[in-house]
């Protein structure tokens, strides 16, 4: 069935990915099937079938959890929503992390009184340009 959904978007057909009848994992296996087929990031996704970010990354995350994790834990008596919260605190710790790297950075920035010179400019800007690069990866492994 994935494939012919895939089929189905490559020819430019409507097809609804929020339909019930498509399973949540089916779903999420064929967003990032579809991204890694067309080298498209999940910004591009989103514009290219008008889905929101959010919804997305939503649906992306039931991909992360896989199956057999999903199986495990409402084996152990969790609720839908619970999972759904595991994955939102999953997310939460992983932005602080992130948040953390960035901190350590602008605290090397601050302790060692670097003057902002074009050449200062021009590293930054190759490090955002190395960043960018890494979210566009990560986003197109769907993590």
């Amino acid at each position: 069935m994935t494939q012919k959904i895939i089929d189905k978007l490559e020819q430019g057909y409507m097809v609804s990915l929020a339909k019930p009848d498509i399973d949540k994992f089916e779903r999420a296996e064929l967003i990032k099937a579809y991204m890694e087929r067309h080298i498209l990031s999940l910004s591009e996704f989103c514009r290219r079938f008008n889905l929101s970010k959010g919804t997305v990354c939503g649906w992306l995350k039931w991909q992360k959890l896989g199956k057999d994790r999903y199986d495990d834990l409402i084996n152990k008596g969790h609720s839908e929503t619970e999972i759904t919260n595991i994955l939102k605190q999953e997310d939460y710790s992983r932005e602080k992390q992130l948040q953390s790297y960035m901190a350590t950075i602008m605290t090397f920035i601050n302790q060692n009184k670097l003057n902002y010179t074009p050449g200062l400019v021009k590293d930054i800007k190759e490090l955002q340009n190395k960043l960018n690069y890494l979210i566009f990866k990560l986003e197109k492994e769907g993590q």
